[in-house]
């Protein structure tokens, strides 16, 4: 499995070396009968008509998709003063390895932003591409956190057959999942609204950032960081989940703003029986000490995706640098395997 995990981490950074910010067509797809004005924004808000300034904004990216570094942050002040002076209304392609699917934006979601204004795979550049990869040959993959369905859209996208499930906690965010599926056309994205959890029952989901539609939301406090309010969200165990739906996946995603370990607390009989491969977010380094300690129980090796430089750091338990406290300088997902 490790010699697997190197090989795809390494066609990926080869494909992306080939490809690096090629541009693509932000026309208006032909035998997409959506009208976006019929749907809503992460707010809940009819989207106005299109605006004039669609076209002002399509001509500006050539200029912005020049732009050396392949992965853009969502907290980039370019992208903000872009969103801010050129925004855009309406579908937007994302090109990710050798696919392009479409994701709707009425300029209110941060991941179909970066794709518009800056192009293909600028978006965490080699953990995306990882993932496409692995969802080739996946059957079942879930998407714990989905925000507005990036890799659940991709997953669909790398194998039109499999079976693909979004968990989305915020029911605005989680009507967003279920219009990208239907604009590509994907029958077999089920989109759930509801939290993973280590327990079936009900929590608070607090919601960070400046507003409601940003990522951030999370069931778990973030010190330092100020509140838009608070919402109680229906919450699932994914090894509940699984045993009801009779399902084995063989990929996961897992975004959970800091909840991750309570995902994997809720999914030990899968970890156990099954032990598929796992993507998640890791903020700071007790996140990562906890998520190393707790999966190095069910063997599981990991690799530290850095998405700016385009390397990942293999490891496993025994040889996990626990004193390494510049390991997360820049890194935010692990692939576990």
């Amino acid at each position: 499995m490790k010699n697997l995990v190197k090989k795809i981490a390494v066609n990926s950074l080869n494909f992306l070396t080939d490809v690096a910010h090629k541009p693509v067509n932000a026309d208006n797809p032909e035998g997409k009968n959506i009208d976006i004005t019929q749907l809503t924004d992460l707010r809940g808000n009819r989207l106005p008509p299109v605006q004039q300034n669609n076209v002002h904004s399509l001509q500006s990216r050539n200029d912005t998709q020049s732009r050396a570094s392949i992965c853009v942050s969502p907290h980039d002040r370019q992208l903000h003063e872009l969103n801010r002076t050129k925004p855009y209304y309406g579908l937007v392609p994302i090109g990710v390895l050798d696919t392009t699917f479409f994701m709707l934006s009425h300029n209110d979601d941060n991941v179909a932003k970066i794709y518009f204004h800056f192009g293909t795979d600028s978006y965490e550049t080699l953990s995306v591409a990882i993932f496409g990869y692995f969802a080739k040959s996946s059957q079942v993959t879930l998407d714990i956190g989905s925000y507005t369905g990036l890799f659940s859209i991709l997953a669909s996208s790398m194998n039109p057959a499999a079976t693909v499930v979004a968990f989305e906690p915020l029911e605005n965010i989680a009507m967003r999942v279920a219009d990208n599926a239907k604009i590509n056309d994907f029958s077999r994205v089920t989109v759930l609204n509801k939290a993973v959890s280590d327990v079936n029952g009900s929590a608070t989901l607090v919601l960070y950032g400046p507003n409601t539609s940003t990522t951030g939301a999370s069931i778990k406090e973030k010190a330092g960081t100020s509140s838009v309010g608070d919402v109680t969200v229906e919450t699932i165990a994914l090894d509940s989940y699984l045993d009801s739906e009779a399902i084995v996946p063989q990929l996961i995603k897992i975004d959970a703003e800091k909840a991750e370990l309570n995902v994997l607390q809720g999914a030990t009989k899968m970890l156990t029986e099954n032990a598929p491969a796992i993507m998640l977010e890791v903020i700071g380094q007790p996140a990562l000490d906890e998520i190393v300690d707790f999966l190095s129980q069910f063997n599981y090796a990991f690799g530290l995706i850095d998405d700016y430089d385009l390397e990942v750091k293999f490891f496993d338990g025994a040889s996990y640098d626990r004193d390494d406290k510049h390991r997360l300088k820049r890194y935010s997902n692990i692939i576990c395997y």
